[in-house]
């Protein structure tokens, strides 16, 4: 017995033992697990906190800093060109998406974004299946979420790191923004090929739309698109994309967002897509100014630019500037080198008169294909002859109160030192008023009147009128005649005329109007900063007597009857031996404005050879002129074309054409002044002549008349005139009466004694003789104007000579 409990408390205690190894083991066990799960915990740690380590401070209020298409529109709001740069992004709301638009994305991309953190876990096992069965990364089970996270923060490589932070940052992301927004930046970024990121470019790409304006189709066809947009592009591949599209649409009907009906009527529906072409740079050099003046303004750069998604509102008539490119498209209006046969360039520009604003420009006959920021001619500098002379010589002058339209300057040969300047006929006119000398485009008169204002002077006015000149300019009386050693740029010399049309005033040109950012908030506004340079009364004189170069005999005759103002400027070929023999022309300019616009063209080659130059007679009143008329012509076609306003301090006045012309005095027309004599000219108030024209007045009875007979006894009849305008018709009656009978007309045009002998008389009778001053030149009913004659005194004619006065004379004759 006792051996049977001793061999059972042994059994006891080896169960026991046991039993305490096993859990020994289990602890054991338990414990190498929790070590392993402490250094993989641990090993986590470590490996997430050296890849989001990684990561900078994620700000997401930066997810919006990406590219956008920067739009350009002309001066009535209407598009221009979009530039972008790599990408080509339209910034748009999620309130301007069709919810049907925004549903075809979620079905096809994340159907549970709406309730998910910014990962779904099921799509993350999922992705891991595929990835573990392919032995390699083919799945990314990314949401809607974490691709914003992977288009703007993060890069698409494929690898375990960036997912990791790209779930993490996506969790981030949705606790700072709501669905919707993080929606609005999801169709905003992605990318659709073709160039086009973001929904809105997309549409517009394949579309030819907005994105407020797709269908269900072609929201299902964009959503399509973005799995692998190099391959599911309807431009790459047609087929692919509309079988991508209809997928989608099946994926809207699963999901609840269409019914089946209206998935088969989707399906159904014709597609007309865009046409597949790159947009063009329109109007190049404008926008090549538009882009400079604005990356200017806004301090950034054209890259920059570019990427910024801004609103540039400009100044351009497009309608105007397509006018202009189909005339410069045009070789018959523009001349040819008589040596090469080549066509010249031209450059031209159209202002505004009262802002400045460019409405149409051209920098060449034709931009380059392909090219961006060419040279533009509009702005490169040249003589330009003549059409410097109403700024720097006539302006002045006359805002000095120093001329007047009526002053007269004498065309006659001069020399100024050294320098002897020629006519460009080599003729002379001998005294000319300021207003033909200008209209007439004189040399001599304009050199003159700068010597005589002082060259210093003369520049001073241009440079307030924006011109720039050079230190040697300034010793130097070419000036003006365009003489000039840098010269002046098409753009600049509009920008000067435009203080004449507008009153006085200068301000600087544009290109812009008005900026803004993607949400049309206001970065820039144009304000126009008006400096006046000139009088009213300047700006007026000048403009008439440059009307007057636009009419008939002036040199820009050819724009008669716009009411525009106009000067010419032609540069002779360089004075050097290899052109000696050549006979041709450097450049042609003319500039032309009225209160609406002002218009500069040039006419030239960028570099002048021998074989390449202006004809003899391509000068500025020719090719240039005719093509500032075609111009004009077109902005009034459909209206009356405005005139300038006379300013209260300037007068019309009549004056004295005979005076002027052959006195050379400026005086006014007296009341009696025929019409045809009569010449009207502008004046400022302060400086009307005084002196009235004492040539149109009835002319008095002359002096000391008297009648006798000579030794021979016929009637010698002397007399004093009494004006040296007047006519004296002698008359002779017979003393029974009858027709006075004219004995002679005497005009000498001096007050100095006449004396005439009438030998038409008969022996035996009594004569009477009288004078009637007459006016030659003025008309009372319609014959010449006659004054108070003369009393008549009678002479008698003897009836016989005597026999001894016959002797007397006989000898007399003899002895001759």
């Amino acid at each position: 017995m006792p051996e049977s409990r001793r061999a059972s408390r042994m059994e006891n205690r080896r169960k026991k033992d046991k039993k305490r190894t096993f859990w020994s083991v289990i602890k054991k066990i338990m414990a190498v697990f929790l070590i392993l799960g402490a250094v993989a915990g641990i090993a986590a740690g470590i490996y997430l906190y050296s890849i989001l380590g990684t990561l900078e401070e994620f700000d997401p209020e930066s997810l919006d800093d990406y590219q956008l298409t920067t739009f350009v529109y002309d001066s009535e709001d209407k598009l221009i060109s979009s530039i972008h740069g790599i990408e080509n992004r339209i910034q748009i709301p999620l309130s301007d998406i069709p919810v049907h638009v925004q549903e075809a994305f979620i079905s096809a991309e994340d159907r549970r974004f709406r309730s998910h953190p910014g990962f779904d876990i099921n799509r993350i096992f999922g992705s891991l299946l595929q990835n573990i069965k392919a032995r390699g990364i083919v799945a990314g089970g990314g949401t809607i979420t974490q691709q914003v996270i992977r288009n703007t923060v993060l890069t698409q490589e494929k690898t375990i790191d960036r997912k990791v932070k790209e779930i993490f940052l996506a969790w981030q992301l949705e606790r700072k923004y709501s669905k919707d927004q993080i929606l609005e930046m999801y169709l905003n970024v992605i990318y659709f090929a073709e160039g086009a990121y973001g929904i809105e470019a997309a549409s517009r790409t394949y579309f030819g739309k907005s994105a407020s304006e797709l269908t269900v189709a072609e929201g299902a066809l964009l959503a399509g698109i973005i799995k692998n947009p190099h391959k599911n592009s309807p431009f790459v591949n047609m087929e692919r994309a509309l079988q991508r599209k209809d997928l989608v649409i099946n994926l809207m009907v699963r999901y609840g967002k269409l019914t089946p009906e209206e998935g088969e009527a989707a399906k159904n529906e014709k597609l007309e897509f865009a046409e597949d072409t790159k947009p063009k740079y329109e109007h190049g050099y404008f926008m090549d100014m538009v882009m400079s003046e604005a990356a200017s303004l806004l301090k950034v750069s054209q890259e920059q630019l570019y990427t910024g998604g801004y609103r540039i509102y400009t100044t351009l008539d497009k309608s105007l500037q397509e006018q202009v490119e189909a005339l410069y498209a045009d070789d018959s209006l523009f001349p040819k080198s008589p040596a090469s046969g080549e066509t010249c360039e031209s450059a031209l520009v159209v202002l505004e008169t009262s802002t400045g604003e460019v409405r149409a420009i051209l920098g060449g006959r034709k931009y380059p294909e392909g090219q961006r920021k060419v040279l533009n001619r509009a702005l490169e500098k040249r003589q330009p002859g003549s059409a410097i002379k109403p700024l720097v010589v006539y302006a002045p002058a006359i805002e000095l109160n120093r001329y007047t339209p009526a002053t007269l300057v004498e065309d006659a040969p001069v020399a100024f030192g050294d320098y002897s300047p020629k006519n460009a006929d080599n003729n002379f006119d001998g005294f000319v008023t300021v207003r033909t000398a200008l209209a007439d485009s004189i040399n001599i008169p304009a050199v003159k009147i700068l010597h005589d204002i002082g060259v210093n002077l003369g520049i001073s006015f241009g440079e307030q009128m924006g011109l720039e000149f050079d230190p040697n300019d300034r010793n130097s009386l070419t000036v003006a005649l365009g003489g000039l050693v840098r010269g002046i740029s098409p753009i600049d010399l509009a920008r000067a005329y435009t203080v004449l049309g507008d009153r006085g005033a200068y301000k600087d040109y544009t290109t812009i109007r008005r900026i803004t950012d993607s949400y049309g908030r206001v970065l820039y506004e144009h304000r126009p900063q008006k400096k006046q340079v000139l009088t009213e009364e300047t700006a007026f004189l000048v403009s008439s007597i440059l009307q007057s170069a636009a009419g008939p005999g002036g040199t820009a005759w050819r724009l008669s009857g716009l009411k525009v103002a106009a000067k010419t400027g032609t540069v002779q070929l360089p004075e050097t031996p290899e052109f000696e023999r050549i006979s041709g022309i450097n450049d042609a300019w003319i500039a032309a404005y009225n209160p609406d616009y002002t218009l500069a063209i040039w006419m030239g080659f960028d570099r002048t050879t021998t074989q390449d130059y202006l004809p003899p007679g391509a000068y500025g009143g020719s090719m240039p002129a005719q093509l500032a008329k075609r111009i004009f012509d077109f902005l009034y076609e459909k209206a009356e074309p405005p005139d300038f306003e006379q300013p209260m301090g300037v007068v019309q006045i009549e004056l004295d054409r005979k005076a002027l012309e052959e006195e050379h005095r400026v005086v006014l027309a007296s009341p009696m002044t025929p019409k045809e004599f009569v010449l009207k000219e502008y004046f400022r108030k302060n400086t009307v002549p005084t002196e009235q024209s004492e040539y149109w007045v009835i002319p008095g009875p002359p002096y000391n008349f008297n009648v006798v007979l000579n030794d021979d006894e016929f009637p010698v009849i002397t007399f004093t005139p009494a004006n040296t305008f007047a006519a004296y018709n002698v008359m002779r009656i017979e003393e029974d009466g009858g027709v006075p009978i004219l004995v002679r007309q005497v005009a000498t045009g001096t007050l100095d004694p006449v004396e005439i002998i009438d030998y038409q008389v008969t022996r035996g009778k009594t004569y009477g003789y009288y004078i009637v001053p007459i006016h030659t030149e003025m008309k009372q009913n319609g014959r010449p104007a006659e004054g108070t004659p003369t009393e008549t005194i009678e002479v008698k004619i003897p009836d016989r000579a005597d026999f001894g006065d016959i002797w007397d004379w006989f000898f007399n004759r003899r002895d001759d």
